[in-house]
Parts: C-alpha cells; sequence; structure tokens
C-alpha cells in the first residue's frame, strides 16, 4: 500500500508539473514573440521530462530549420537546416504528422544517425510533429533523455499533451510571422522597382534636357526658311 501510495503521488506531483507547463505554453503567445514561444516549450519540456537536449524545427520554405534548442550542442546546431526525408527522424515525424518514439535508434530499420556523436546523448529519442489548426505539418519537436534512461509510454502521453499545447500556440504565432516576412519581401521588392522606375525617368529626363535644345534649334531654323 505504500509503495502505491509513493507511486500515486508521484503520478500527481508530475500531472501537476505537466498542467502548469501547459498554461506556460497557452500564456506565451500573449506577452512574447515566437522565440520566447518557442524557449517556453523547451522549458516545459525540461521539468515535465527531465530531457537534456531537444529542439524545435519549424517548417521554412522547404526545409526544416532549428529555431530553438537546449542542451551541450545548442549555439553548434541552432539555425542548422535539414532537408526533409523519410530516412531522418525529423523529416518522417514531419511528413507522416505522426510521432517517432525510438528507445535504440541503432536498432531502427530506414533511419539515419546523425555523423555526429554528440547529437546523442544515447540512443532513446522522441520526434513529436506540431500541427497547425487546420492539420498541416509546422514543424517537429525533439528531445532525448539523459545518459542512462529511455523513454517510456508515459512520457510520450505527457509530450503528446505538451506539444498539442504548443501546436495551438505555435500555430497562430507563426502564421503571424509569415505574413510579416510576407508583406517585408513584396515593400522591399516594390522599393526596388520603384528605384529602378525612377532611375530610368532621370534617364529621359536627361535625354530630354541634352537633345531638345538642339531639337528646338533645327525647327526653328525650318520655320525662318
Amino acid at each position: 500500500m505504500q509503495v502505491e501510495n509513493k507511486k500515486l503521488m508521484l503520478q500527481m506531483g508530475i500531472e501537476r508539473k505537466k498542467i502548469k507547463a501547459m498554461h506556460r505554453i497557452a500564456g506565451s503567445t500573449a506577452a512574447s514573440d515566437v522565440k520566447q514561444t518557442l524557449d517556453t516549450i523547451l522549458d516545459a519540456c525540461i521539468d515535465c521530462l527531465r530531457v537534456e537536449k531537444g529542439s524545435i524545427m519549424i517548417f521554412d520554405r522547404g526545409v526544416l530549420r532549428v529555431e530553438a534548442a537546449f542542451g551541450a550542442n545548442r549555439e553548434k546546431i541552432l539555425g542548422q537546416q535539414q532537408i526533409i526525408t523519410e530516412n531522418s527522424v525529423s523529416g518522417r515525424c514531419f511528413m507522416t504528422k505522426k510521432p517517432v518514439f525510438i528507445q535504440d535508434i541503432e536498432r531502427e530499420q530506414n533511419l539515419d544517425r546523425s555523423p555526429d556523436p554528440s547529437q546523442y546523448w544515447n540512443n532513446s529519442l522522441i520526434s513529436m510533429p506540431l500541427l497547425s489548426a487546420a492539420g498541416e505539418s509546422i514543424g517537429v519537436l525533439n528531445v532525448s533523455k539523459t545518459s542512462h534512461d529511455v523513454f517510456t509510454e508515459d512520457d510520450m502521453k505527457i509530450l503528446d499533451d505538451l506539444t498539442m499545447e504548443a501546436s495551438a500556440a505555435l500555430g497562430h504565432e507563426i502564421e503571424l510571422a509569415r505574413l510579416f516576412r510576407s508583406f517585408q519581401e513584396t515593400y522591399v521588392e516594390v522599393k526596388r522597382t520603384q528605384k529602378q522606375l525612377q532611375q530610368v525617368e532621370d534617364k529621359v529626363c536627361r535625354i530630354i534636357d541634352t537633345s531638345w535644345p538642339a531639337i528646338g534649334d533645327r525647327m526653328g531654323g525650318v520655320a525662318d526658311e
């Protein structure tokens, strides 16, 4: 009975921690930008799953880009881009829109392991899809355990709840960011076109200013005759 009570108390503690983390994620969009929201999501994973390494990759122009990360190689992987293929953990997760749960990547078929050994603390990792409200893939959330632990089904359930909250928070933020970037690119293109038109107009004016007096003189000579 005492063992069961301890187990129940532990589960209740984890559940409370998860609920608090979900509230933090939901509230992060009200007072922060996309980057801070991404960091809040990763902090929630650290608190609830005791993971020491993770990243969030966002779909951008045909590739997955690491937009947020934590762990020993954080600075190294931030900004890295990955071509989306079924042979990579993140790529498969993104394409299938389903979690990839691996306890030992060395035993997985048709999955490439990173050539850099520092990419993994061990062989156990989870990649969760981030989906928009319309069901479109917008990115993936990757986490790996410490060197002594492997992920469990309970970890998967916790991460699934966190990912659902993260998807809801990120979907709107990312769409706004993309619209703003599109506006910026359109604005730059319009300004560039305006500059080109102004250059053409200036050139035409110079030609007229240079040629018109001579044309006027010739026309005046004809009139005198």
